[in-house]
């Protein structure tokens, strides 16, 4: 199709003159911001002196706020600017009310509710402390891994995007119930690229991915190119097994907490009997993988793909199974291309069974299967105040977390933080 010169003439005109109103509306713009600006900041420069005379009543003598100086020109104020570095004053903001005037609060409960800021903390304070794994708590003795190791391969990825007490407790949990550590590879599919590997982020970032202290924990990080959806990093998976020559792997939910049964795991036996998550885990692998009838097959005549351990909470994958089909669909662009995958895989004639003696989460009900397995894996959605818990210490602190979604858990916090105060107050006088 050829367009003739009389119609690119009409739309250069028309370009031109929807350029020129853009430029008067532009320069109105400016100008009537400019004015807006100037009476906004005459207006904050007398608030900032009613609001510091107040408060000049109610603090002490020794207050360190600093009394905002008059409104000055903007040639004035680029002049400072220009000469040396902007360090604004700390000016103190008393509330305000749903009306836009200001509450008469006594200072000390002022004070008191700006020092309780429900910040990110982490969840392993002896670990924020610690100079390298020597300084790490032991993981309990019932619960190591083989030495040496299995002669399976067993890499477990965990993906990580967001949320990094999270990601660390699932990561303890995994350590503390078996699983060895250097067999756990940490997927970083944040976007940052390489921001958390130069510690460039804050805790309070939720991307924050702390590099140190994983490599503390003696785990593996690996960092996506750019930010994958779940069918790309599922394919990422598959591509990195493919690469260090993982015949299967394991991978698992940054969100989810394993626990091993223990309770009748006694010292005095030398804990005769005890079979670890990790242990149970092996054991399926290596039924998988046997020329003899699996007994978590669900169709002894058809090769395997898959064993999930309460739901895909753990997940074992056979590489092979997954090269055949071609992978996920990454066309796909939500959560649900897993099912898509599976029917595949069953349309190409594998199967995929649950174990039989299936690690299952509190309260589901999966009829007709073996409960007796190796431990419980708790889908989670908060974190453990401190992760200490996890290694099974006596005289240490008692397992508890705080609701972030619940009003009532931050009150309690806020008033635990209120009495906390108190207390460092009255034991400075």
């Amino acid at each position: 199709m050829v367009i003739s010169q009389d119609v690119w003439d009409q739309v250069k005109k028309n370009n031109e003159i929807l350029h020129d109103v853009e430029m008067k509306e532009l320069v109105t713009t400016r100008s009537s911001t400019v004015n807006t600006v100037v009476e906004a900041e005459t207006s904050i420069a007398s608030v900032g002196l009613m609001a510091a005379s107040s408060i000049g009543g109610l603090a002490p003598s020794t207050t360190s706020d600093v009394v905002a100086e008059p409104f000055k020109s903007h040639t004035a104020q680029d002049e400072v600017s220009e000469s040396r570095p902007h360090n604004p004053p700390k000016q103190t903001q008393l509330p305000v009310s749903q009306n836009n005037e200001q509450e008469d609060i006594p200072w000390q409960e002022f004070q008191k509710q700006q020092a309780y800021n429900p910040m990110i903390k982490d969840n392993f304070p002896l670990a924020m402390n610690a100079r390298s794994a020597a300084d790490l708590p032991p993981i309990p003795p019932w619960n190591k891994p083989p030495t040496p190791h299995v002669k399976e391969k067993t890499p477990l990825f965990i993906a990580f995007t967001r949320n990094w007490p999270l990601l660390q407790q699932t990561v303890v949990s995994w350590i503390t119930s078996g699983w060895p550590a250097e067999d756990i590879y940490v997927i970083e599919n944040t976007g940052t690229m390489r921001s958390n590997e130069f510690g460039r982020l804050s805790l309070q970032n939720p991307f924050f991915l702390n590099h140190t202290r994983l490599h503390m924990l003696g785990v593996n990080v690996i960092v996506t190119p750019t930010l994958y959806t779940f069918a790309q990093l599922q394919n990422f998976f598959l591509w990195t097994a493919i690469e260090k020559d993982f015949e299967t792997y394991f991978w698992s939910h940054m969100d989810i907490i394993p626990i091993t049964f223990e309770d009748k795991t006694f010292a005095s036996n030398q804990y005769a009997g005890h079979k670890t998550i990790y242990q149970h885990a092996v054991e399926v692998l290596r039924s998988a993988q046997s020329p003899g009838p699996d007994p978590n097959a669900s169709n002894a005549s058809r090769p395997w793909a898959m064993r999930f351990f309460a739901f895909d909470y753990l997940t074992l994958v056979n590489r092979a199974a997954f090269e055949s089909v071609g992978g996920f669909d990454t066309t796909i662009p939500f959560y649900h291309t897993d099912c898509d995958m599976y029917d595949r895989l069953i349309m190409a004639g594998y199967e995929m069974n649950e174990p039989r003696h299936l690690m299952t989460t509190v309260g589901d009900d999966f009829a007709g299967l073996d409960r007796e397995g190796s431990g419980f894996i708790y889908d989670v959605a908060n974190s453990i105040d401190d992760l200490i818990v996890l290694y099974r210490k006596k005289k240490t602190v008692e397992a508890s977390f705080t609701d972030q979604n619940r009003p009532e858990d931050l009150e309690a916090a806020r008033k635990l933080h209120e009495e906390q105060l108190e207390m460092e107050q009255q034991a400075k006088l």
